[in-house]
């Protein structure tokens, strides 16, 4: 086997093939949606701005910016389930890009508490090092050097 492969090798070795992608390419299912980044970017900003990620508002959204799109996709489908086949291959599509279904969670103690422990812990803190200048106090969670905009 190995013979083989070493008769070869010089051919294997100045082959050009593939030679701007990392891997060989061709590897893995072709969306069928050809607005797959829009569509993403529209779910991570619903997501950034605390709202649901859902397939109804993914629908709307596909209606309002592809519409021409949607109709081509419904008329293509043989039965009258095309809006049915929409939903379950937006589900596909969220479940294959990472967006599970979220259920909201109550908190147990109100922002208003949060805040209050948090502004709290900062008195104490700035209190207590006070006399250190700001450049030798590190911080530990890697959230940014105090002191410094970041």
């Amino acid at each position: 086997m190995v013979l083989r492969w070493r008769c070869k090798e010089s051919h294997i070795t100045s082959s050009t093939r593939h030679g701007l992608k990392a891997t060989m390419g061709g590897q893995g299912r072709k969306s069928m949606i050809p607005f797959k980044g829009d569509i993403i970017a529209y779910m991570n900003e619903r997501r950034d701005n605390n709202k649901f990620v859902r397939v109804f508002h993914l629908m709307q959204w596909i209606r309002r910016n592809q519409k021409p799109w949607l109709v081509s996709y419904i008329e293509a489908k043989k039965s009258h389930s095309g809006y049915e086949s929409l939903r379950c291959m937006l589900l596909r599509f969220c479940t294959r890009n990472r967006f599970r279904h979220r259920k909201a969670c109550v908190s147990k103690l109100s922002q208003e508490v949060l805040d209050s422990v948090w502004l709290g812990y900062a008195v104490y803190f700035h209190t207590k090092y006070a006399a250190y200048p700001k450049h030798t106090i590190l911080n530990a969670d890697e959230t940014g050097h105090p002191g410094v905009p970041g």
